[in-house]
C-alpha cells in the first residue's frame, strides 16, 4: 500500500509525496535526495524510508538533527499505523497508508484544478460588472476548495477588505471572520502567506481572530498586476488535520496570477473609457 508523507515547514506550505513500495527514499536537504526537505536543521541525506516485510520502516542515516517519535529520538521507527507522526530534525511529519486507488485520485484532482482554471479564462474576460465577477471568480475558487471557506476578497489601495461580492456569510466586508492579519502580511511584502499549522507562527497564532474562529491553517495569495495589489484568494481551515501543501500554492497563485492580469485589463479598459 503507498504511503503519503507529509511535511510540514515553518512559514511554508506542506510539502507531501507519495512513496510506492518498490524502491528505498532518501529524505534529506541534499540536492541528491529523492525527496527535498529544504529545511536547516535537516541533514543532506537525513532518513531513509522503505517498505520491507510487509510495512513501511524509516531510519536514521545518522542525521545531526535527528529523528523523534513522541519526543524520543529513534534510529529505526515502523510506520505501521494507520497516521504515523513522527519529526525529522524541527520538521513535524505524518505518514498516512493510502489505498492506490486514493492516490490515483489526488493526482487526478491537481490535474482537474489546473483544467478548471484554463477553463475558467474566457468567462473571466468576459465584460460584466465587478460583484458579477468577484461572484463568478469566488466560484471557481470554491470549487478549487471544497472543504474550505473560501473567496476573493476584494482589497482597497490601502489593503483593507471592502468588498465580497458573492462570497459566504463568513467572509462579509463588514464582518470578516478570516485572518485580517495573514491579509495584510500578504499585502505589505506581496507574497503568498502559507501556513500548514498556525500554531507555528509566534505572531499570528497570537491573532484575535485566529485564536476566537479556531482557525488551524490559511493560505492567502494577492492577486495583483504591475505592482497594485487589487484583491486577495483566501481559504483557512479549523480541521488541524488539513494543511494547504505545496500544491495548494501551485493552484492558488496560477489563478491568482490569472484574475491579476483580469483586474489589470478592467482598470486599463476603464481609464480608456474616462479619457
Amino acid at each position: 500500500m503507498p504511503l503519503r508523507l507529509q511535511m510540514n515547514l515553518l512559514d511554508q506550505p506542506s510539502q507531501v509525496a507519495l512513496l510506492l513500495e518498490g524502491r528505498p527514499y532518501v529524505v534529506g536537504r541534499g540536492v541528491n535526495a529523492d525527496i527535498r526537505l529544504n529545511h536547516p536543521a535537516v541533514s543532506r541525506a537525513h532518513a531513509r524510508i522503505q517498505f520491507q516485510d510487509g510495512t513501511w520502516m524509516l531510519q536514521d542515516l545518522n542525521s545531526s538533527g535527528g529523528c523523534y517519535s513522541e519526543q524520543q529520538r529513534v534510529t529505526e521507527l515502523c510506520l505501521n499505523r494507520e497516521l504515523s507522526q513522527f519529526r525529522l530534525g524541527q520538521v513535524n511529519c505524518a505518514a498516512t497508508r493510502v489505498p492506490y486507488r486514493d492516490a490515483v485520485v489526488a493526482d487526478s484532482e491537481s490535474s482537474w484544478q489546473f483544467k478548471q482554471i484554463k477553463s475558467s479564462r474566457q468567462r473571466l474576460a468576459e465584460t460584466m460588472n465587478l460583484e458579477a465577477f468577484a461572484s463568478f471568480a469566488t466560484e471557481i475558487l470554491q470549487n478549487l476548495f471544497p472543504r474550505e471557506r473560501a473567496a476573493l476578497l476584494l482589497l482597497d489601495k490601502a489593503g483593507e477588505v471592502i468588498q465580497s461580492c458573492g462570497n459566504p456569510e463568513w467572509s462579509c466586508a463588514t464582518d470578516f471572520i478570516g485572518s485580517r492579519s495573514a491579509i495584510k502580511r500578504a499585502v505589505v511584502e506581496n507574497q503568498a502567506v502559507v501556513l500548514a499549522n498556525i500554531a507555528d507562527d509566534s505572531v499570528l497564532r497570537e491573532a484575535h481572530s485566529i485564536i476566537e474562529y479556531g482557525l488551524a491553517s490559511l493560505i492567502c495569495v494577492p492577486v495583483g498586476f504591475n505592482g497594485r495589489i487589487y484583491a486577495v484568494l483566501y481559504a483557512d481551515s479549523t480541521e488541524i488535520s488539513r494543511a494547504f501543501t505545496d500544491i495548494d500554492l501551485r493552484v492558488i497563485t496560477a489563478y491568482a496570477r490569472q484574475l491579476g492580469i483580469v483586474f489589470g485589463l478592467r482598470e486599463i479598459d476603464q481609464a480608456l473609457a474616462n479619457s
